[in-house]
């Protein structure tokens, strides 16, 4: 996954199919546009096998009520090396409320992502939770972010700062969400994505 600014969406398409990553088959270019536009990202795969990769221009598809500040986002990235390359990441803040973002609109079915969400808090001793909580509120995500912060605490042990633990305590409605997203790790099911068909609450 990676985020791409909508004014440069084009270009990066055409760079990834020169490296031999194809959009979706069946579609004409307006309609994938429109899927893209729809869903806020794609899903390519190399013609020559191995991973995919998906370029995104937001986080959620636009059926998700989420005010995400992307223009805060960019002004807010940092450059970093990644294998030997400069790269451009988030914000630690930032880049937690989209682990939550993910996490949430996948219904947290794979627990990994919150045993992910509690490796990048322990990453990151100084995360400025008071500009995480801000920042969620902003953009409504805090109840996500709330959830991500209670899955790490209480199954993996994350450090969260008391005054976000009290939060998520005041909020009624994040142990229920707990117990259903347990609920479902222990039914030990196969897992998958959610479909755009799923209707929930959570």
């Amino acid at each position: 996954d990676f985020l791409v600014r909508d004014a440069d969406l084009e270009k990066a398409m055409r760079i990834l199919c020169n490296l031999e990553y194809q959009r979706q088959h069946g579609l004409s270019g307006d309609q994938l546009d429109i899927t893209h536009w729809i869903q806020g990202q794609e899903v390519m795969f190399r013609k020559t096998g191995g991973g995919c990769i998906e370029p995104h221009t937001r986080l959620t598809s636009i059926r998700m009520a989420l005010n995400i500040d992307y223009e805060g986002l960019w002004s807010r990235a940092r450059h970093t090396q990644v294998n030997g390359r400069v790269m451009q990441t988030l914000a630690p803040e930032d880049e937690f409320i989209v682990l939550a973002i993910h996490g949430g609109k996948e219904l947290w079915w794979n627990m990994k992502w919150a045993c992910d969400a509690s490796a990048f808090i322990n990453a990151h001793p100084s995360l400025d939770w008071a500009s995480v909580m801000q920042r969620a509120r902003q953009q409504g995500c805090r109840r996500m972010v709330l959830l991500a912060a209670t899955l790490a605490r209480s199954f993996f042990q994350a450090d969260i700062p008391e005054t976000v633990l009290a939060q998520a305590k005041a909020d009624l409605l994040i142990e229920p969400m707990l117990a259903r997203v347990l609920e479902s790790w222990r039914a030990d099911t196969v897992g998958g994505p959610v479909t755009g068909k799923t209707v929930s609450l959570d």
